[in-house]
């Protein structure tokens, strides 16, 4: 080698020879076929859990209207002091 020019050449045909063998290998294809069953897998356990939360709030939201947010707005202060006679 007379360069750092080859020396990178000679690097990048030994990664794509290594690359190539583990494409080859059934490990490769058993590692993809899991992954890819877990990726769906989650996706289908977040749907499950997602939407009954979603629907449980807007069951919430409509059950609690005026309740909740009568008292949004008023100074912590007021609420802390209890009521003088004037």
């Amino acid at each position: 080698m007379n360069s750092a020019l080859e020396l990178g050449d000679r690097l990048r045909a030994k990664g794509a020879e290594r690359k190539e063998v583990l494409e080859r290998s059934n490990s490769a294809k058993l590692v993809r076929s899991v992954s890819s069953k877990a990726e769906s897998t989650v996706k289908e356990n977040i749907d499950l859990v997602r939407r009954p939360s979603q629907q449980m709030g807007a069951h919430f939201n409509e059950s609690f209207k005026g309740v909740v947010k009568e008292g949004r707005g008023v100074p912590v202060q007021a609420i802390s002091k209890p009521a003088t006679a004037p």
